[in-house]
C-alpha cells in the first residue's frame, strides 16, 4: 500500500523505488495528477485503487449511504479509463454477515464495473467466504496462518519491515513462499516504502521475490528486530506483591478479610454497628482492585478480539488505539462507578457518616478480581480459546454492579438505615440501567453495530 506524497520529488524518488524493487502493482491511496499517472504507464506499473473505505459496519446503509456513494464516485470520475489502473479495492472488512449491506456493496461493486468493466472490484476480508457479486474477495491473514488460506486465492498479508533486520524480512519472505500456493499476494505495510528508503537492501530482496520462480535471496543479514516485551505480567505481578504486603502488615484487614466469607451476618453487622473499623483500607482497596480490574479488561478484549477485531475498534474508537488507553479508561470507569456506588448508598441511607461503612461493603465482595486476574492472564498467554477470556471480562464487569447491589441488601437488613427508602432508590437504578442496555441493543446503535463487526472479525460470530 502506498500513500500518494504531496511532494513532486519525494513521489519520483518513491516511484522509483517501488519500480526498482520489481512489483507488478501498486495498491495507492490518493488521486494522482495527470503527469504521474503517465508515469505508471510508460513504466507498466499497475494500480489497484484503495478507496479508503474499511471496518464499514450495517449502520452505515442506513446513515452515510451518500457519503458512500459519493467516495466511490469521486474515484469513478478521477481514475476513469486510465490503462494503468487494474482495479479498486472497493472495502476493507465490512459487515457482510447482513444481507441489507452485501446487498448495498453488490449494487456499487455492479456500477463500478459497468462503468468500468476492465477494473477488478476487491473485498478485503479476513473470512474465507465468497466476495459479494461482481467482485473479487482479497483474504487478510498472518503469514503463519497462509497454509489455511485456499489455493487460487488473493491475499493480503503484514510483513514486520524494521529496517533494519533484513534477515528477518527475508525469512517472512521465505515462509510465504512455502505457505502459500494461491494467487496474487498483496502487502499490507504502508511503512515499506519507508523501510527500503532507509535500507537499500530490501529493495534487492524484494526485487528477487518479485521476479524469480524460485527465488534465492541474498544472505546479507543484519541485527534481528527486538523481542516484544510483554508488561501485562510484571504489572501484574507488582499489583499482587503490593497487595501481599498490605495483607502481612495491615492487621486489622488480615484478621477482618475472611469473616465477609466465613461469617458474613455477623461481619456485615459489625460494619454498619462500627464495631468493626476499615475505613482507612478502603483507600488502599479501591485504586489495587481498579488496576487489577483495568488488567483484566485490557488483557482479556486484546485477546477476545485479537489483531482483525482491534483494527475494527481501533479504526471507530481512539480508546482502543493503545493498550494503556484501554487500561486507563477502564481504571478511570472503575474508580467512577465506585465512588459512585458508595456515595448512592449513603445518600439512599440519609446517613453520610457511613460513607466508610459503604465503601468496605461494596468493595469486599470484589476480591474476586484477585483470581480473576490471573485467568485472565493464563488464558490470554497461554492462547487458549478466547471465549475463555470473553467469560472472565463478562463475570468481571457484572460483578462490578453486584457488588453494589449486594451492599445495598445489606445496609437494607438494618432499620435505622431506611430499609424501603433504600431499595426503592437502588432497585430503580438498577432498572434504569438494564433498560437502558435493551435499548442500545434493540435500536442497533452505532456501537453495537461496531463491536458486532469486531466479533464478526475475529470469527466468535
Amino acid at each position: 500500500m502506498w500513500d500518494l506524497p504531496e511532494n513532486q520529488v519525494q513521489f519520483e524518488t518513491e516511484f522509483n523505488l517501488i519500480k526498482e524493487s520489481g512489483f507488478s502493482a501498486v495498491i495507492l491511496r490518493g488521486f494522482p495528477t495527470t503527469q504521474q499517472l503517465f508515469k505508471f504507464d510508460e513504466a507498466g506499473l499497475g494500480i489497484i485503487i484503495d478507496s479508503g473505505l474499511q471496518n464499514v459496519h450495517r449502520n452505515v446503509i442506513r446513515n452515510d449511504q451518500e457519503r458512500f456513494d459519493q467516495t466511490i464516485r469521486n474515484y469513478l470520475n478521477h481514475y476513469g479509463s486510465q490503462s494503468s489502473v487494474k482495479g479498486i479495492v472497493l472495502l476493507s472488512h465490512g459487515a457482510f454477515y447482513n444481507d441489507d449491506f452485501s446487498v448495498f456493496m453488490e449494487n456499487i461493486a455492479r456500477t463500478i464495473t459497468s462503468e468500468e468493466p476492465s477494473w477488478n472490484v476487491y473485498v478485503v476480508t479476513n473470512h474465507t467466504l465468497k466476495a459479494v457479486d461482481s467482485s473479487i474477495a482479497v483474504i487478510e491473514t498472518s503469514i503463519s496462518r497462509l497454509s489455511e488460506v485456499q489455493d487460487g486465492s488473493n491475499v493480503l498479508v503484514q510483513v514486520s519491515t524494521n529496517p533494519n533486520s533484513v534477515r528477518h524480512i527475508r525469512d517472512q519472505l521465505d515462509d510465504i513462499i512455502s505457505l502459500f500456493s494461491g494467487n496474487d499476494v498483496w502487502f499490507k505495510d504502508v511503512t515499506l516504502i519507508q523501510a527500503m528508503l532507509e535500507n537499500p537492501s530490501l529493495i534487492r530482496l524484494f526485487y528477487t521475490y518479485n521476479t524469480q520462480t524460485n527465488p534465492v535471496f541474498p544472505a546479507e543479514v543484519i541485527k534481528v528486530s527486538k523481542t516484544k516485551i510483554n508488561w501485562e505480567i510484571p504489572l501484574l505481578f507488582f499489583l499482587l506483591i503490593s497487595y501481599l504486603l498490605f495483607f502481612r502488615y495491615v492487621l486489622s484487614y488480615k484478621k477482618t478479610l475472611f469473616r465477609y466469607f466465613n461469617s458474613n451476618t455477623f461481619f456485615v453487622s459489625d460494619i454498619l454497628e462500627r464495631v468493626v473499623l476499615l475505613g482507612k483500607t478502603v483507600f488502599f482497596l479501591l485504586p489495587v482492585f481498579g488496576l487489577l480490574f483495568a488488567h483484566i479488561i485490557m488483557v482479556s478484549i486484546f485477546h477476545i478480539f485479537g489483531e482483525g477485531g482491534m483494527d475494527v475498534l481501533k479504526y471507530h474508537y481512539t480508546a482502543f488505539s493503545e493498550q494503556w488507553l484501554v487500561f486507563l479508561y477502564a481504571f478511570l470507569g472503575f474508580l467512577i462507578f465506585n465512588v459512585l456506588s458508595i456515595g448512592w448508598i449513603a445518600s439512599a441511607a440519609w446517613r453520610k457518616e457511613i460513607i466508610s461503612q459503604a465503601g468496605v461493603l461494596v468493595l469486599w465482595p470484589q476480591h474476586i478480581l484477585i483470581p480473576l486476574s490471573f485467568i485472565s492472564l493464563v488464558v490470554a498467554m497461554g492462547g487458549y480459546n478466547p471465549i475463555l477470556s470473553l467469560i472472565v471480562l463478562i463475570f468481571a464487569v457484572l460483578f462490578i454492579p453486584i457488588s453494589f447491589m449486594i451492599a445495598s441488601a445489606n445496609f437494607s437488613s438494618k432499620p435505622t438505615f431506611r430499609p424501603l427508602i433504600h431499595k426503592l432508590l437502588t432497585v430503580v437504578l438498577g432498572v434504569v440501567v438494564f433498560i437502558t442496555v435493551i435499548l442500545l441493543i434493540h435500536y442497533k446503535t452505532d456501537v453495537t453495530a461496531v463491536f458486532e463487526l469486531a466479533l464478526y472479525n475475529t470469527g466468535i460470530v
